[in-house]
């Protein structure tokens, strides 16, 4: 599973590094996977990294495959993953989806991502109030946090409140 954890930190890396020529990071990444397949066909993580890059293809039923793998493997896992939920997002399953990260997020943690990702899936099916009491929620449970201004500035702007967006991000109105 180290091998499929080393995959899943570069794709995640090929998704936040603008400078990183994402094409070739996708094909490292397969590959780091393909060799997790070698020491364990079953490794839940490794199927679940190809899901995302047959996603990143369009090839959605090659995804399929490869998490209907993945939870074969491991359920639970799985199921508490961001980028399972995301793959449910992609396919039209949402209420699916919104349903997982939000029980990940009812789990106790001592960080604030479980409830960052169910606000942001919330902010993508445009249940902007649901994700703003999500955000508050991690307002007043954990410390200050750059990604919760930021989903607090997506769902503002949704509300085409975009005066009210600037302090959020730390700026000033233009």
């Amino acid at each position: 599973e180290a091998m499929a954890a080393r995959a899943e930190t570069e794709l995640w890396r090929s998704f936040y590094g603008n400078e990183l020529n994402t094409p070739c990071m996708l094909e490292v990444v397969e590959t780091q996977a393909q060799m997790s397949f070698q020491m364990d066909s079953g490794c839940w993580r490794a199927h679940v990294v190809m899901g995302v890059l047959h996603c990143c293809r369009h090839d959605w039923d090659k995804a399929a495959c490869a998490f209907d793998s993945a939870l074969e493997s491991a359920p639970a896992k799985t199921r508490a993953h961001p980028w399972y939920a995301a793959f449910l997002m992609g396919i039209g399953e949402a209420e699916e989806a919104l349903l997982l990260t939000k029980a990940r997020a009812s789990m106790p943690s001592d960080v604030p991502w479980p409830q960052l990702t169910h606000a942001l899936f919330l902010y993508v099916a445009r249940r902007l109030s649901e994700a703003s009491q999500v955000l508050n929620a991690v307002h007043r449970d954990y410390d200050d946090t750059w990604l919760a201004h930021a989903l607090e500035s997506f769902i503002s702007g949704a509300k085409d409140n975009y005066q009210s967006t600037f302090p959020l991000i730390g700026m000033g109105a233009p």
